[in-house]
């Protein structure tokens, strides 16, 4: 490890330069689950706007919100309704997508 001390190698390393200090783990994990909330509410957002039935569980409606907010900041970098808005869009679309790969699946098994 290098023997500057800079500001980059304590943002990454932490405080004691090591490991991160308990508040940075906490807050890491509050980013973790504002990320699960998040993405829970944009998928079932996109699942309710997005018409026809969509037979999947809650684990996977949350990876769709939380994939959709991820397109959705890539292609939008500002925040706010808009952002919002358009990770939902961007959910729904991923909607689209995988029943169509799941409707080739089961019907190519069968």
């Amino acid at each position: 490890m290098p023997q500057g001390n800079s500001a980059h190698t304590r943002t990454l390393l932490g405080s004691a330069g090591n490991t991160p200090t308990t508040q940075e783990g906490f807050r890491d994990m509050g980013g973790i689950l504002y990320t699960i909330i998040i993405g829970a509410v944009i998928g079932i957002l996109a699942r309710f706007f997005k018409p026809g039935a969509d037979p999947m569980g809650w684990i996977l409606t949350i990876i769709l919100g939380i994939v959709g907010a991820y397109v959705g900041s890539l292609l939008y970098h500002g925040g706010g309704f808009v952002g919002f808005a358009i990770s939902i869009v961007c959910a729904i679309i991923l909607l689209f997508i995988y029943e169509f790969v799941r409707g080739k699946m089961a019907s190519s098994n069968s």
